[in-house]
């Protein structure tokens, strides 16, 4: 089963150029590879089947035969036969799937499954899959892509809830305190499409609209040039708000001591993110301090007032900056005046100010801190949410026409976890990677199966290659800038 030089020197000799060599030496290192794991695995298998009737009396434990089974990895797709045991409570289980945490129904690795969900954060579920089977010996189709998708979403949710769980449950620890802690939370629309059968025929296929409720906390924006980084962020997304915040607060609790910490909380006030909502969440701290979104707070002045001079609108939105009540109240007034002396438009523009009136009243109390110096750069620092909503919206809006339900929250799952860099740290808390198998079985001296032969285990040795030398080319004319500069290196190369 070993790879020898002989076998590199057929592939070389055996073709009529280098791109078919090179083809059928991936084919054969495939090859070799899932047929070696695959007597690895029936070998597994025998010796788990031993030490199992040796736990127990002799003709307690029953084989009812070998049944095959397919599952594709990285290297390819290996086909095995595994024994069907009965144990001697009458259960029947294959020991081979629950030593290695074979999920049932499965036909992929965990591995190759999580490196198709990470790439299909990025990509559609057809360019992920073209990726996967020209890149790798493994064909994987779109509709497989996307099924791969939700499995992994599912798994990140049961790890996500039961998270949740724990940190609710468990006493308070050793928890980091900060000085300052920020927390921000906005939503966004994503086409939706309706499951089969949920509505009609005329109407299942009619998009509608879906709404997605983010959360993300952070301690400072650290700047580097034109850049600003959030530090220590993590983000939580739903499709049920109160979900949302369950998995907030239960975050802010395992991670957080908001005794001695001053928590500034940022949104647009709509519907389901009012002050009192980020009252709640930052409940414990020793001062919570709610700011209006300066993006929502420009564009609610710029709709409202868009029949209006340009000097009128900033006039408001310098009051409403600089925290101006009566100056605000005068703006407003002579917006009103303009309003009711044009003759074509004068109840609609009345109604425009009178809501924009309303709107400064009812949400005043969060607009005022925009124009306190003492807190100026942490109220500078709010208002990122918004653009952060781009990670989402391209691979949701631009990348996705329409989603079911149960394929915006998987994927809502997966860009999540890679936003907060626990990706694959996650996906091993769950069943799919999470069962650490450490079989005690006898060693094996066979032959046949020699996986240091391949050196798939130990990391092949690196050469060095010493100084690179570099050198202009001669096909350089000698008139340009280049080539008198390569004439003179020449010349005094000949001293």
């Amino acid at each position: 089963m070993n790879i020898s030089v002989a076998d590199c020197l057929v592939c070389l000799q055996g073709q009529t150029t280098l791109f078919k060599a090179e083809e059928a030496f991936f084919q054969l290192i495939f090859t070799k590879a899932t047929e070696l794991f695959g007597l690895a695995l029936e070998k597994l298998d025998k010796q788990l089947y031993q030490k199992t009737k040796e736990k127990h009396a002799p003709g307690r434990v029953h084989s009812l035969g070998r049944d095959s089974r397919t599952i594709t990895f990285c290297f390819g797709t290996v086909v095995f036969k595994r024994r069907h045991i009965e144990m001697p409570d009458g259960s029947r289980v294959y020991l081979l799937d629950e030593a290695l945490a074979f999920q049932a129904r499965r036909q992929f690795s965990p591995l190759l499954m999580a490196k198709i969900a990470d790439l299909v954060a990025d990509s559609t579920m057809r360019q992920v899959a073209k990726a996967v089977t020209s890149l790798t010996n493994c064909s994987v189709t779109a509709p497989a892509v996307d099924n791969i998708m939700r499995g992994i979403g599912q798994d990140l949710t049961l790890v996500r809830t039961q998270e949740a769980k724990e940190e609710e449950e468990a006493e308070p620890g050793e928890r980091k305190s900060v000085k300052e802690l920020y927390i921000e939370g906005d939503a966004f629309m994503v086409r939706g499409r309706c499951a089969r059968g949920k509505r009609n025929h005329r109407q299942r296929n009619l998009p509608f609209m879906r709404t997605v409720h983010r959360f993300q906390i952070y301690e400072a924006v650290e700047k580097n040039g034109t850049r600003h980084t959030l530090i220590n962020r993590h983000v939580v997304s739903h499709l049920n708000r109160v979900v949302a915040i369950r998995e907030l607060e239960a975050y802010l609790m395992a991670n957080y001591d908001l005794s001695q910490t001053t928590v500034f909380t940022g949104s647009d006030n709509g519907s389901g993110y009012e002050p009192e909502v980020f009252a709640d969440i930052a409940a414990g701290a020793l001062r919570e301090i709610h700011v209006l979104d300066r993006y929502h707070l420009n564009r609610k002045i710029t709709a409202r007032l868009s029949g209006f001079p340009q000097e009128i609108r900033e006039l408001v939105r310098k009051a409403a900056h600089t925290g101006d009540k009566d100056s605000l109240d005068k703006a407003l007034d002579t917006c009103q005046s303009l309003a009711a002396a044009d003759e074509t438009r004068a109840a609609d523009r009345t109604e425009d100010v009178r809501l924009l009136r309303d709107y400064f009243a009812r949400n005043w109390a969060s607009i005022e801190p925009l124009a306190d110096p003492t807190i100026y750069r942490q109220t500078r620092s709010l208002g990122c949410c918004e653009s952060n909503h781009r990670r989402y919206t391209y691979r949701l809006k631009h990348q996705g026409r329409a989603w079911s339900k149960a394929g915006l929250e998987a994927m809502l799952r997966i860009i999540d976890a890679e936003q907060n860099a626990d990706f694959f740290a996650s996906l091993q808390e769950t069943e799919l990677l999470g069962t650490t198998f450490m079989p005690e079985v006898a060693e094996t001296a066979e032959k046949d199966i020699n996986l240091q032969a391949l050196g798939l285990f130990k990391a092949l040795p690196t050469k060095h290659v010493g100084v690179r030398h570099g050198g202009i080319g001669r096909n350089t004319s000698t008139s340009s800038a280049l080539g008198q500069l390569n004439k003179q290196l020449n010349m005094g190369s000949s001293y």
